[in-house]
């Protein structure tokens, strides 16, 4: 199941094992590059006017070691709004 969320400037999806029983994460860790059982997307939507969407959406920068802090960061936060695969309530 994937968790996404997006910036101003880039939408960032974490894609994770789910338990189907809880529907939560099974590996809901830290961001870690070299854990095979994540999977990362990363978009930069500079310049999106909403008027084309997927014009933004065909490079995923997740892979790119120059966005590296970027993807450490959006992982944090979306880390500490889904507080173990829970919507914060706050978030909404």
């Amino acid at each position: 199941m994937g968790l996404s969320m997006r910036t101003d400037v880039y939408r960032f999806t974490r894609w994770a094992k789910f338990d189907t029983k809880t529907g939560r994460p099974t590996n809901w860790k830290p961001f870690n590059i070299s854990d095979t059982s994540v999977k990362y997307e990363l978009y930069d939507h500079s310049g999106d006017m909403e008027a084309d969407f997927d014009r933004f959406e065909n490079v995923n920068l997740a892979t790119d070691v120059a966005h590296l802090a970027v993807l450490k960061s959006m992982d944090a936060l979306l880390m500490k709004e889904f507080d173990g695969g829970r919507l914060n309530p706050s978030f909404v």
